[in-house]
This record gives C-alpha cells, sequence and structure tokens, in this order.
C-alpha cells in the first residue's frame, strides 16, 4: 500500500527526486572539499528536515565522514530522540547524545518570563541550539560543516536553489 502511494505522489512530482538527490549529493561533497573539511557533523533532530540531511551528507561523503548530534531538552519529545538514534544507526553514522537542558537552564530559557518578552524573543531556543553547535566545535576543536548547520545559507547554494535546480 505504501509503495503504491509513494509511486503515485513521485508520478505527481514536479521534480525528479533522484535527481535533486544526487545534485544536492554533488554539491555537498564539492563544497566540503573547497571549505577543506574532512566531513560534515550536523543536528539530527528525529524530523524529516535533519533527517534529509545526514541522509544526502552519508550519501555523499560516506558515513564513516559524517557525525550527527543529537540535542534534546527537557521539551523535547523521547520518540524524537529514539528516532533520530535509530535514523543514525540505519544510516550507520557516528551520533552523539548530549542533553542540552542544563545549558538551556543556566541560559535561563525556562524561567518564566513577562508575555511581552517571550513574544519579542523570536526563535530563542533556535539561537541557543546554534551556540550548543559552536560551543561543541570549541570543546571538540572539530569543525562542522557550516553549510548543513547553518541550512546552507551560502549565497552560491541559494542561487543554485533560486534558480530551479531543486
Amino acid at each position: 500500500m505504501i509503495e503504491i502511494l509513494l509511486e503515485k505522489l513521485k508520478a505527481e512530482m514536479k521534480i525528479k527526486p533522484e535527481k535533486v538527490a544526487l545534485s544536492l549529493e554533488n554539491f555537498i561533497r564539492e563544497y566540503t572539499e573547497k571549505l577543506e573539511r574532512e566531513g560534515a557533523i550536523l543536528g539530527l533532530s528525529g524530523g524529516i528536515d535533519s533527517a534529509v540531511i545526514a541522509a544526502l551528507c552519508a550519501r555523499s561523503l560516506g558515513p564513516e565522514k559524517t557525525l550527527a548530534l543529537i540535542m534534546p531538552e527537557k521539551d523535547s519529545k523521547k520518540e524524537h530522540t529514539k528516532d533520530a538514534l535509530n535514523f543514525a544507526r540505519e544510516l550507520n553514522i557516528k551520533a552523539k547524545l548530549d542533553d542540552i537542558t542544563p545549558y538551556l537552564e543556566e541560559l535561563g530559557v525556562y524561567k518564566l518570563f513577562p508575555l511581552d518578552k517571550i513574544l519579542s524573543s523570536g526563535k530563542l531556543k533556535g539561537a541557543l541550539v546554534r551556540k550548543a553547535y559552536h560551543f561543541y566545535e570549541r570543546k571538540t576543536g572539530k569543525l562542522p560543516f557550516l553549510e548543513s548547520l547553518s541550512g546552507f545559507k551560502d549565497k552560491e547554494y541559494n542561487s543554485y536553489l533560486a534558480k530551479g535546480n531543486a
């Protein structure tokens, strides 16, 4: 049943998923070389977006050159952490599990704020997760594949997407 549904969805898509995946894998491989990186370090949340990035990195660079940081916090659903660990295992990539609750507590994230402060804080947790990535880099001395961590916010990549390649 699922196979039939997948085939139907593929037929209705205006893109060729295999072609797009291959193109993205080539981009990741070439850009990793250009940045003189040994591999990729990425956040794996248990959701679809990070799973796609993990799969693309593992396929383009090799599972031995892909490290997944799984960083749950006290508000994270346990099933998402399990999904992330299982997917890392399925991809045969290394995974480092680090509960970031203590770091977030130290920063005061869980304290009650007046409503106007909460509304103006924007994507506070996202910013703190990015800080955790940088903390990990400083702590380990390992340089992450920056584009996989920041969502490919590179001009060259954005122009690649803007040209309708994906």
